[in-house]
């Protein structure tokens, strides 16, 4: 399936049209909205995000790395049925300073062909490792 879907940043052409991206783009777009955005953040979706911003000033135990990789799993099945997220493969990592950053490999389930794409979340921004 060669799937092509308007990604997030919105980002346009020269000729004013908006830009697309691949089925892994699109996918990577969903995460970073999922995953960067709060409940109660949509007005008309109150539900809709993840908790990861919420444990930003959590003690760094095993107890919060369970719990991100909660959040991860369990707001991925919740809002985008197109991601598979094995939870073994959700790293949490501590950053000098205090804070920490995830990392991951998503699954493309809609099309199996497709190679899987790594994440990583900071808190505070969101990259596509290549």
């Amino acid at each position: 399936m060669n799937y092509i879907g308007m990604g997030f940043p919105l980002d346009g052409t020269v000729s004013g049209d908006f830009g697309t991206k691949p089925m892994n783009g699109v996918l990577t777009a969903s995460l970073m909205m999922i995953l960067g955005t709060l409940p109660g953040e949509r007005v008309m979706l109150p539900a809709f995000g993840s908790n990861l911003q919420r444990r930003v000033f959590a003690p760094q135990d095993p107890t919060l790395a369970g719990q991100l990789v909660g959040d991860v799993v369990g707001s991925l099945a919740t809002w985008d049925d197109r991601i598979g997220i094995d939870p073994s493969t959700i790293a949490v990592n501590p950053v000098s300073g205090g804070g920490y950053a995830l990392t991951g490999t998503a699954t493309n389930l809609q099309d199996p062909n497709q190679a899987d794409f790594p994440f990583s979340q900071d808190l505070t921004s969101f990259t596509l490792n290549k």
